[in-house]
């Protein structure tokens, strides 16, 4: 296992991301187009981050059908290597704020900020590599609504 090292660069990177996404949230119909069409998202550096040792992360806010979520996916730069559970909790704890609702049972059962994600996927990308996605709603500062 790779442990995650998170400094102060990596938090000031991940605020600049979440920053950019917010400002350029995919629309629904913008989300569906590109889906189909297999494009990449526009500017797709200026979502993305690289975090030692070895973790690649991508951040956006996209709306569904449901609201507006947040998508995070973490892979690590080895091919066939799918990143730890813990290592993932950490970058959505740290880097992205995102925190579980509720706390883990005794004996880490239940719970958790990985427990709590709307759609958690694995994908393996063309270089071999293994991402997790995983979606959180998303609540945009000063509103009480997602939709």
């Amino acid at each position: 296992m790779r442990p995650v090292q998170i400094d102060d660069a990596a938090r000031a990177r991940a605020k600049e991301i979440m920053a950019y996404a917010a400002a350029h949230a995919e629309s629904l119909t913008e989300a569906r187009n590109r889906l189909s069409s297999g494009m990449p998202m526009k500017d797709a550096e200026q979502y993305a981050m690289q975090v030692p040792v070895g973790y690649n992360i991508a951040y956006s806010i996209e709306q569904r059908s449901n609201g507006w979520v947040q998508r995070v996916s973490v892979f690590q730069a080895t091919p066939r290597i799918e990143p730890q559970p813990t290592a993932v909790a950490t970058i959505l704890e740290e880097l992205f704020g995102i925190r579980a609702a509720k706390n883990q049972l005794p004996g880490g059962r239940g719970g958790g900020v990985l427990a709590e994600a709307l759609q958690v996927s694995q994908q393996t990308l063309p270089n071999g590599c293994i991402a997790i996605n995983l979606l959180y709603r998303y609540k945009w500062p000063g509103h009480e609504s997602n939709s």
